[in-house]
This record gives C-alpha cells, structure tokens and sequence, in this order.
C-alpha cells in the first residue's frame, strides 16, 4: 500500500510539473508561477493528536467566531489591500480569504441572511436496478479531508449528499497542506445561518500535526497523515454493517448513486468516476487516475466498508468496479478561494507573486485585480493543457457518454448567481471578491 501510495504520489507530481512547466510560456499578464513546482520536502514529522467535535452542539464563543458583518477588520478599503497589508502573516491571511466566503454570494455582507440559505431534502428515493434492492440499507459516512477555505464547496457538497448518508465528517487539522498554522474555520462556519440546516449532521474530526513548513514546497505527507489518522479512528468506530465514502471536500458524488450505493446490491471496494471541469464547466481534463473505462474522469471518491478504510485510502481510479457519477469542484475560479489554494493546497504556489502583481498594477483597481486572476483560472488551464482539454460538447458529439458530466444539484439552482465564479463565461460577478469581510 505505501509503495502505490508513493507512486501515486510521483505521478501525481509529474503531471502536475507538466502544467507547470506549459504555463510559464503562457503569454498573459499575470505572473508566470501562479502554479508552481518547486520540488518535494520529505523533512519534519507529524503528531498524531486527534480529536472529534460534535457540530450540532458546538459553541461560537471563541476566536474563530464571524465578527459581526458591520464590525470593520482593518483600516484597508478592500480585500486587495489588506491583502497586501498583512501579506507577511500567512494564518491572518488564511483567515480573510476564507471570511470573504463566509456569507453566500446572494447577500455578500451578511453573515445571517437565513432567507436565502440552501435548505436540504428531509428524504429522496430513487430506484435500484431489478431485483438489486437490499433487504436492509445500509449506513452510510461521508469522510472528506477539509482544508479549511473551501466555503462554498462544502456547501455544494452538504447539498448534495445531506439526504442520502447518515454523517458527514470532515477532517481537519491545525496546519495547511504545506504545514504552515491554518484558520480553523469550520466550527463557527456551521453556526452562521448559511449552514445551520446542514450541522445536524456534520462531526469534525481534528487532526494535531507538527512538521516543518514548506510554503514553497510539495509534501503529501500532510494529507497522507490525516488520510491514515481518519481510517485507524474509523476502524475503531464500525464493523462492516457502515460504509464510508472517502476523498477530499471537492470530489463530490452524485446524490442517486450514493443512495443506491446504501439501498441496493454494489460490489465494494468502488470508487466513482467523478467529471473534472478544471474550473471551466463547459471542458474536461483528462486526468492520470480516471475510473476505469471513463477517461474523461476522475477515480474518486472511494466506497468501502468503514473498518477497513485503511486498506483502500484514496482510490485514485484502482478499483474495479465504479459506483456512478460525480463533480471535481477543484481550481474553483473565485479569486480568494484561488488565491487560498496557492498558500494551502499541496501542488499550487504563487501567493508571493500575486501580491507583488498587486503592488505593481498601481492603475488598476481591486475589482480589475481580481477579474483578471479569475479569468486567468478559468482559461489558462485550456491553453496550457492543450488535447487533454476537451470541450464536453465535442466529446459528446464523439459518442462520450453525456451522463458522466454530472452538475451537483446547489449550482442548478440559481443560474450563477449563488456560485458567480462558476460561470464559464466569466461574466457573473461575485462580489465578496473584492469587500472586507465585516465590511458592508
């Protein structure tokens, strides 16, 4: 198991280098390094302190409690520049990009506006195929590694998935994929009016890890500690009577075919073969670990019985049998949430050359700023790919299967205007990208 995990691991990095090295000859006027690969860190060691919090009961009075949306956090006149204002403290930054999602794109200066908070289905049916259906269903955890920002992702994902599996649990820890200290978000995130229906079931699993920084750098080993932290606590919990499914916050499964993974006969361990826009909904990526058979995908999340999780881990696309559809909400093209990812995420850098792209463009304004880097998202990745870049109408037209370019049901629903950022045509506007959080 460790030897594939590493050659996943190297593939991975590969692939991702391969963009890289593509996207410094890109002719655009953001910084070339916006992606970057600067080697592999195999130093520091993590702990392995863990704890659980019950959602639902959770407590708001603490310092990662929403200060009140009209209660100023700094002296800046906008997001670009308090950016650049704190630049050098990277956990104060973390934690104004990820309050900048904290209310929904439908009311950007309201921490509480239940009115147009998502509310999920009390129950759902679907059908198995004929004499598929099980006597008993069975429970089902949806366990997703969470880095901390991805606000509207985890709220896609809660809608997605809230009627059809008995638990969510998200597993965080007190340091970001590249070991720096994190904001630990996502208790007072389940307390703001915006997802209160959804904590009922919501437990978060806190992983205590210490290992040396690397900003620069590219280290699994954070995201491998928590993945093997997760499954020892899961081994403890469940038999083989539960099911779990397993990925990170942005491999989200289809609604029907989770439903039909608890209710009707499914040969496990599975994973699903889950559609991978890159950003942009109107392509596909060809990515390294597809399910098998469906090219244009990728092979997770995983299904298996919770006490043996530790034997499958992230799939990956090796499993043999796919479970069904889903959506990789991954380079989300909201800019704050993209400039999260190039401080937390694993592969990505270029939160230095960001902020010296700001400092230089004296003539443009914050709103400019962060067009600019939304739509440098949602295109470089079609340029800078090439042939694994496919639109999903031609692909379609070549006789892909257009069912396997499933959108979860949350961007369905308002036409773009909850998830403005999704909009492939770059036109729908989302204001929470350039205001203070705290700031009407």
């Amino acid at each position: 198991m460790r030897q594939l995990r590493a050659f996943q691991i190297v593939a991975f990095v590969v692939v991702t280098l391969t963009y890289a090295y593509v996207h410094l000859y890109v002719d655009f006027d953001f910084p070339r390094e916006l992606v970057r690969i600067t080697g592999v860190t195999v130093n520091g060691t993590v702990g392995d302190q863990s704890e659980s919090i019950d959602a639902s009961a959770s407590e708001t009075a603490d310092e990662n409690t929403p200060r009140a949306f009209n209660e100023p956090l700094a002296p800046s006149s906008d997001l670009c520049e308090e950016l650049v204002r704190i630049s050098s403290d990277h956990r104060r930054v973390i934690e104004l990009l990820t309050r900048a999602q904290f209310p929904s794109a439908l009311s950007p200066t309201d921490y509480d506006d239940s009115s147009i908070a998502l509310q999920p289905a009390s129950s759902v049916e679907f059908e198995c195929d004929a004499g598929k259906t099980l006597d008993e269903s069975r429970n089902i955890v949806d366990v997703f590694l969470f880095g901390g920002g991805e606000v509207d992702t985890l709220e896609i994902r809660l809608y997605e998935l809230h009627p059809v599996v008995d638990k969510f649990i998200a597993v965080t820890s007190n340091v970001t994929h590249k070991g720096e200290a994190t904001f630990d978000a996502l208790e007072s995130l389940l307390q703001t009016a915006r997802f209160e229906s959804f904590r009922d079931k919501v437990e978060i699993f806190k992983h205590a890890q210490a290992g040396a920084a690397a900003p620069n750098g590219v280290n699994f080993q954070f995201e491998a500690e928590k993945e093997s932290a997760i499954a020892r606590e899961l081994a403890k919990r469940y038999d083989e009577k539960t099911l779990v499914i397993f990925g990170h916050v942005d491999e989200i499964p289809a609604r029907e075919d989770v439903w039909k993974a608890a209710r009707c006969e499914t040969a496990l361990p599975g994973n699903f073969g889950i559609w991978f826009p890159y950003g942009n909904l109107n392509f596909a990526f060809r990515s390294d670990f597809p399910a098998r058979n469906m090219p244009w995908t990728l092979g997770d999340p995983g299904v298996t019985v919770a006490n043996r999780l530790y034997q499958m881990l992230l799939p990956r696309g090796r499993m043999e049998h796919v479970l069904g559809r889903g959506f990789h909400a991954t380079n989300y093209c909201f800019p704050p949430q993209y400039i999260l990812k190039m401080m937390t995420a694993t592969e990505y850098g270029g939160f230095d050359d960001f902020i010296g792209n700001i400092k230089s463009g004296t003539n443009k304004t914050c709103e400019q700023t962060m067009q600019e880097l939304r739509l440098f998202c949602l295109n470089d990745p079609v340029r800078a790919l090439g042939a694994r870049m496919r639109r999903v109408d031609d692909l379609v037209k070549a006789g892909e299967n257009a069912e396997q370019f499933y959108t979860p049901l949350a961007l369905r629903l308002s036409n773009m205007t909850r998830y403005p950022s999704w909009d492939p045509t770059g036109q729908a506007i989302d204001q929470r990208a350039t205001i203070l959080p705290g700031v009407r």
